[in-house]
């Protein structure tokens, strides 16, 4: 009896022990990470990559840095280094961090350092990430209205970074929010709704060929007066790669006379090598509905004549002489 006794009082006193080594791992898992914040805050650079590249020591950085940032009585210019490092490492959790950081900071530098960094953020190192990134940034827009729904800035802000994303969810909500000013272009123009209209003028700023199907299957569906047709067909003019210009061309050759002064505006828009090489090939022998719209994409394509061959690689290698 006497033993079961001690074998009873043994077990309770083992998981004791078990929790002061694991309590004192932790504590010093937690006093190296800390060595390791004030090692890297030391090294901007080296911070944002170690966030970006993610990681347990980066879990811990993360949580480090909403702690501090956070921290209303905090010091100012930590904090500002801190949104630096956040909006150069570019990941979605980052970008909630500082996006809690504007809805709850009284400090005027602060904000506007938060707001410098996240204009710079917008790309993705995967599809994933992208797609994290923008439910941050939907959060983010849906919110302004709770703080101060007249704020411009902070619409092009999120309204930015979704469209550099490019992702089918976050360009189908800023379609649907130019909309909702105004199912035509000229009930658009002649609202007063602020959100609306900066997601109009965000179009001009989609990239990646992910949202190329929808946008393109908005153009076979609306009248050429609608919201959604003229942000849609913008959007694909900015996208930056051929398949948005194929798209374009594609459209243009069902197209009405109506459309040919869009088709010209829209074709002859691009600045990207990609596009521009799709477009110095495009061929007149295709057949158009339109002659009108026909003529004013054989005058885009011939425009591009005279540009230069560009390569992404002869871009980085002129940087780099």
């Amino acid at each position: 009896m006497k033993n079961k006794q001690k074998g009873f009082i043994g077990i309770p006193l083992i998981i004791l022990i078990a929790l002061v080594i694991a309590g004192g791992g932790f504590y010093a898992y937690t006093n190296y990470s800390k060595a390791r914040y004030e090692e890297m805050v030391a090294n901007p650079k080296n911070f944002s990559n170690l966030l970006s590249e993610g990681g347990m020591d980066a879990e811990f950085m993360q949580k480090e840095i909403a702690k501090r940032i956070l921290n209303e009585s905090g010091n100012e210019g930590e904090r500002i280094g801190l949104a630096r490092i956040l909006g150069e490492s570019n990941t979605p959790r980052a970008l909630a961090t500082l996006i809690k950081v504007i809805q709850s900071t009284k400090n005027q530098e602060l904000y506007r350092g938060v707001v410098e960094q996240m204009s710079r953020m917008g790309y993705a190192n995967s599809s994933e990430q992208a797609a994290q990134m923008t439910i941050e940034a939907k959060k983010g827009w849906e919110t302004i209205a709770q703080l101060d729904g007249s704020n411009e800035g902070l619409y092009y802000i999120y309204g930015a970074i979704l469209a550099k994303l490019g992702e089918p969810d976050g360009i189908s909500f800023l379609r649907s929010e130019a909309v909702r000013g105004g199912s035509t272009i000229s009930e658009l123009n002649s609202s007063n709704d602020v959100p609306a209209k900066v997601a109009m003028e965000v179009s001009l700023a989609v990239q990646g060929q992910s949202s190329v199907l929808i946008l393109a299957d908005a153009l076979k569906r609306n009248d050429p007066n609608s919201t959604e047709f003229v942000w849609s067909g913008q959007a694909l003019s900015s996208i930056g790669y051929e398949e948005g210009a194929s798209a374009l061309v594609k459209w243009s050759q069902t197209a009405p006379d109506s459309c040919a002064e869009l088709a010209g505006k829209w074709l002859g828009n691009f600045k990207d090598s990609h596009s521009v090489e799709f477009m110095k090939g495009f061929s007149p022998l295709l057949k158009f509905e339109s002659q009108k719209v026909k003529d004013v994409v054989i005058k885009a394509s011939e425009n591009y004549s005279s540009y230069p061959s560009v390569s992404l690689n002869t871009e980085i290698q002129n940087k780099l002489v």
